[in-house]
């Protein structure tokens, strides 16, 4: 059985397990490149709301919406 776990360190788990219940492999799939283009545009969206209240700003929540 292949089992994946969405995990928040890491952002997927993989693990390959037995019938007797045995994990045979397990793989962590981290993307870095991606958390932190996350990162930069959620801290844009928090700096446009600071500056103008809360705005509804949909390019922001696209481009976030797309890296989740």
């Amino acid at each position: 059985m292949c089992a994946v776990d969405l995990g928040l360190t890491n952002s997927a788990v993989c693990s390959i397990i037995d019938a007797k219940g045995t994990i045979v492999g397990r793989t962590f799939i981290n993307q870095p490149k991606e958390k932190d283009r996350l990162q930069t545009i959620t801290n844009k969206l928090r700096k446009a709301q600071r500056a103008s209240g809360r705005i509804h700003a949909p390019n922001f929540w696209r481009q976030i919406n797309g890296y989740q």
